[in-house]
């Protein structure tokens, strides 16, 4: 076989499987173009008949819901607040419990929210340096005061007379 012939046979050859390829993936493509989508719901992202997918959005009620109301697939969420201690949500209402939270008895200001609060103040105790003199003298009194209550709380009994200088 001469070249000519051969690269006449390489030429014919290429072109009939160009045209090959065109026709199928021409089916191919006609396929997909033709299909009737069908899909299990409307958040369904997968055609269950050509496999093609698409992107879908869910519907829920607000920013707060957790269920798509079509296909009820649930998300994680998070509540909106104003502060560690609000009580309902700025969104969706959904109520909560909470307390503030506080370093110490005397501390005025809630640690989540600021909120001040009416505190007593710190507590003083009734003995220390700048009245410890006048405890000291309250306190000898009190124990001068104990002994001679003793002293006149004890009943005597009166001395027997005395006759002629003897006792009777």
């Amino acid at each position: 076989m001469s070249i000519m012939k051969k690269f006449s046979f390489l030429l014919v050859a290429t072109l009939v499987l160009c045209v090959l390829c065109s026709l199928m993936s021409f089916a191919v493509f006609a396929d997909e173009a033709a299909c009737q989508h069908s899909y299990d719901n409307n958040c369904d992202t997968t055609c269950n008949l050509c496999g093609e997918t698409r992107e879908i959005t869910h519907a829920y009620d607000n920013e707060c819901d957790t269920e798509c109301n079509v296909c009820k697939t649930t998300r994680k969420v998070s509540h909106v607040y104003d502060n560690g201690c609000d009580t309902e949500c700025n969104v969706c209402k959904n109520k909560r419990t909470t307390q503030h939270a506080y370093d110490n008895l005397d501390d005025p200001t809630c640690n989540n929210c600021n909120e001040v609060r009416k505190v007593r103040g710190p507590v003083k105790k009734w003995w220390d340096e700048s009245n410890q003199v006048i405890g000291y003298i309250v306190a000898g009194l009190v124990f001068v005061g104990g002994i001679a209550g003793i002293y006149f709380w004890i009943p005597r009994t009166k001395e027997p007379k005395r006759v002629g200088g003897k006792r009777k």
